[in-house]
């Protein structure tokens, strides 16, 4: 897992992906997610939701295909939120998401780098073709050379250690992160 710095703007790749932004929801977008494994929100309404706003959950996006009728569909690891459909709180588990009904996304700053339990990246859900699926050779390829431009940081690297008993000096330097 990688927590990263404040701004992905030199990353020529995902430069245009705001963290902590809601974005109007795009295939090239999710797809690019796939490919750096990208922690991202996302606003859901499904077709039973009768909140007029839809509901927040917090995805591992792994695999975008279509449907057998073309309709493009999100195979996502749900890491936390409400799922109308199961009428409580879920946590942990795998959905199928239609991407039409995504109203919003929004990365969290925050990388996948290993699969979940469970992961096929041959969907079969995806009966109308993968238009992209996490492959994790070139996820964790993807996020190394983030790492060497120093663009994202690794968690190590920000942790304080083990014992909370212990001083530390941070040593901070001005950047033109706003």
């Amino acid at each position: 897992e990688y927590v990263s710095k404040f701004t992905l703007k030199n990353v020529k790749d995902i430069a245009n992906i705001p963290i902590n932004e809601p974005i109007k929801y795009s295939d090239q977008t999710m797809i690019k997610a796939i490919k750096y494994g990208m922690i991202f929100l996302i606003n859901y309404k499904g077709e039973e939701d009768n909140h007029f706003a839809g509901h927040e959950r917090a995805i591992y996006p792994m695999v975008l295909g279509r449907s057998s009728k073309g309709k493009v569909l999100l195979r996502g690891w749900h890491l936390n939120g409400w799922s109308v459909s199961q009428k409580r709180h879920t946590e942990k588990i795998w959905r199928l998401f239609r991407a039409d009904r995504i109203l919003s996304m929004t990365f969290t700053g925050s990388f996948y780098r290993l699969a979940p339990v469970g992961y096929n990246m041959n969907d079969k859900g995806m009966r109308g073709g993968i238009l992209a699926k996490a492959d994790f050779n070139e996820i964790r390829k993807n996020q190394q050379a983030l790492l060497k431009a120093q663009e994202i940081q690794n968690k190590e690297d920000i942790s304080l250690g083990e014992e909370t008993r212990q001083f530390a000096t941070i040593r901070a330097k001005t950047t033109d992160t706003k």
